[in-house]
């Protein structure tokens, strides 16, 4: 594999991995921008500035009016996904089946889990 397919396929792991990690902190019914939203949130949920001094909007006034391009990016992960079921149109998804079978078994064991 040479080092552009190898790229792609972290930065497509990398946008898997967001997604699944984001469904697992949202209710069973949400909307794409709770979605979106619980995404950009994860870069800045360990940052001590979000608690003081940086505005609790930031997230997402970064989400709003970049909507169009989350929706590019992860338009197609949330199609093929079968852990949700996505209504683009309605711009709202559900989560399907059981939250524990989000994390793939051979990731589970990696983790500790059996």
């Amino acid at each position: 594999m040479n080092e552009d397919m190898a790229l792609r396929s972290a930065l497509d792991q990398n946008l898997q991995s967001a997604v699944t990690a984001a469904f697992l902190m949202l209710p069973e019914s949400f909307s794409e921008e709770d979605l979106f939203t619980e995404i950009a949130g994860l870069s800045y949920s360990g940052d001590f500035r979000m608690v003081v001094g940086e505005d609790k909007a930031k997230v997402l006034n970064i989400v709003k009016p970049n909507m169009a391009h989350f929706q590019e990016l992860y338009g197609s992960i949330l199609q093929e996904s079968p852990q949700v079921v996505y209504k683009a149109q309605q711009g709202s998804l559900e989560v399907s089946g059981r939250r524990d079978r989000m994390v793939r078994p051979e990731a589970g064991a990696r983790l500790g889990g059996k």
